[in-house]
């Protein structure tokens, strides 16, 4: 332990004169470098000396560059030792060390190492050079300059070491690093690797059983477990819409790591999430059991505030892909959790919470307002009673909008009699939307107001204002008013999985997207004056600004 603390000690003296006599330094390594290098270890001194040049290098892989090339200087005699089977353990064991380190300035083409360090990796002698080798190839690999078509032949070879360790190691450090060369693997070689699913599954599934059968769990066995989860992540999204096939394991898992109960619960949950989501987003279908995994959501929102912006996106996904099926089976749920986010959250957690409504409003414009009706009562109370221009209003709001929009009917019996003060409310909000979506939206929900019997005593008396609000839409459609994809459009969903193709779908079919505010208000205006003309005539001729806007972008029509 001591000769590692001064070892270490000695490392961080380095680091920290290199970073202030940059030059000096790198210049004295070279010159060291020189002399040692020019003859071979012939005992035990020599043999130090080159092992510390290598050291050297390796931690000065990011100065050095400048004042010496690695190919014609520090590479040959690296590769020399390497390829040298009768070479001291120690100089091979440092010199696949020194290939990892300056992995970002090794020069294409890289074939040649990856061949090096995988014939090193496959070799039957010391187990730390063979580990150090295949450390190495991490680094080549996790490069920017990775070249995923050379090195997809050496695939196979490699797998089969990783395995074989994964297998056979005992140190959870080992086992931690594989893992993550295996999730690398799978986001550079992402198709080359899905060959490989039911061997990786199966050891992945062998090492957590073992973990999970181990009486004495530590910190590194349970970050061990956080990567497998990882792991599986990546390996779904790997799979795609073929992650299906593997739903069998998957579940489990998700079940396991989501179940805030457990011993393992603090640790894994973000990570058991993760997986989750992704599960969602690459299904095609919701299978009964995916669909049973919600019943651990409701937990979640109301007890851990740290993960549910992701709890409540895969609440989401659920509505997307589970559709009238999810709706049925959950709206109790859905009620009761939604309901007391709105009461005790925070601001942000109480905008997400409006975001999962409008995704149900947006989902069953007929079914969801009268499923999540105690919820709605709760968001116009809020609306009602709200600060001007608080986000969150404006959030409950735009809520409402989209069902007056798209369920009138059902709309005007909810409101009741407080409708004339939610048209005060509306319009007061109106400028404080932050989105053009939202904004759009306001502006469409406004006009289907219209028209109205001459006797209205609610909406007639707030034309002007409701006007003056349309016409500015019709402005900023006119110019360069570019609107949102949809209402959540900031959402990272990947492109080509399943969900995104759902999502998109919807997109096509929304009103707020496919409707034109000059259009309606084009046809609004003509219903409305046929209606009650001299009612609309005294609105507009009674204010200037109204009646020049409307015959800039009406005059012709």
């Amino acid at each position: 332990a001591d000769l590692w603390t001064v070892r270490h000690t000695v490392h961080k003296v380095l680091l920290a004169l290199l970073e202030q006599y940059n030059e000096p330094i790198c210049q004295l390594l070279v010159k060291l470098q020189q002399e040692v290098m020019a003859h071979p270890p012939s005992n035990t001194e020599s043999l130090l000396r080159w092992d510390c040049v290598y050291q050297a290098a390796g931690l000065m892989c990011y100065s050095l560059p400048h004042y010496l090339d690695f190919n014609t200087v520090l590479g040959p005699p690296v590769v020399a030792n390497l390829k040298d089977c009768g070479a001291h353990r120690i100089l091979r064991r440092r010199a696949a060390w020194v290939i990892g380190q300056w992995a970002a300035v090794i020069p294409s083409p890289r074939l040649h190492f990856y061949e090096l360090l995988l014939a090193t990796a496959q070799e039957g002698g010391d187990i730390v050079i063979r580990l150090t080798a295949i450390k190495a190839l991490f680094w080549l690999v996790d490069d920017l300059q990775f070249e995923p078509n050379s090195f997809s032949s050496l695939l196979p070879a490699l797998m089969e070491q990783i395995f074989f360790f994964l297998q056979h190691s005992r140190c959870i450090d080992v086992r931690l690093s594989l893992v993550s060369f295996v999730i690398l693997l799978m986001e550079k070689m992402d198709t080359v690797l899905a060959q490989y699913t039911a061997t990786i599954l199966s050891i992945f599934m062998k090492l957590w059983t073992a973990l999970q059968a181990s009486s004495e769990a530590d910190s590194t066995e349970t970050r061990l477990k956080s990567y497998l989860v990882i792991a599986l992540t990546s390996l779904v999204k790997c799979l795609g819409e073929q992650s299906q096939n593997v739903h069998e394991l998957v579940l489990p898992m998700i079940m396991y790591t989501t179940n805030i109960n457990s011993e393992d619960g603090p640790f894994l949950l973000e990570a058991g999430l993760e997986l989750w989501q992704a599960t969602l987003q690459y299904t095609v279908s919701l299978s009964p059991q995916l669909l049973d995994c919600f019943s651990s959501i409701p937990s979640i929102v109301t007890n851990d505030t740290e993960t549910l912006a992701q709890a409540l996106s895969i609440v989401d996904s659920y509505i997307f892909v589970g559709r009238g099926m999810f709706l049925e089976r959950y709206v109790h749920e859905l009620n009761n959790m939604l309901g007391t986010l709105l009461s005790e959250a925070k601001d942000v957690a109480q905008v997400l919470c409006t975001n999962v409504l409008d995704t149900l409003l947006h989902v069953f414009p007929d079914k969801a307002p009268a499923a999540v009706q105690a919820v709605l009562v709760k968001v116009m109370q809020y609306l009602l009673n709200g600060r001007e221009g608080d986000l969150v209003i404006a959030n409950y709001l735009c809520v409402l909008l989209r069902i007056l929009l798209t369920n009138r009917p059902w709309f005007i019996g909810f409101v009741g009699d407080h409708f004339s003060m939610f048209l005060d409310k509306w319009i007061d909000l109106h400028d404080c939307l932050p989105t053009n979506y939202q904004r759009k939206l306001s502006c469409l929900a406004l006009l289907s107001l219209l028209p109205v019997p001459p006797e209205d005593v609610v909406v007639l008396p707030r034309l002007a204002p409701i006007l003056h609000t349309a016409v500015e839409g019709v402005a900023a459609e006119s110019g360069d008013w570019t609107v949102d994809f949809g209402p959540h459009s900031n959402e990272e969903v990947p492109l080509g999985c399943p969900e995104a193709a759902r999502r998109q779908e919807l997109s096509e079919k929304d009103v707020v997207l496919n409707l034109s505010v000059k259009q309606l208000m084009q046809e609004k205006l003509q219903e409305l004056y046929t209606t009650t003309g001299p009612q609309v005539m005294q609105v507009i001729l009674t204010d200037p600004v109204l009646m020049s806007t409307l015959n800039t972008y009406f005059a012709t029509q």
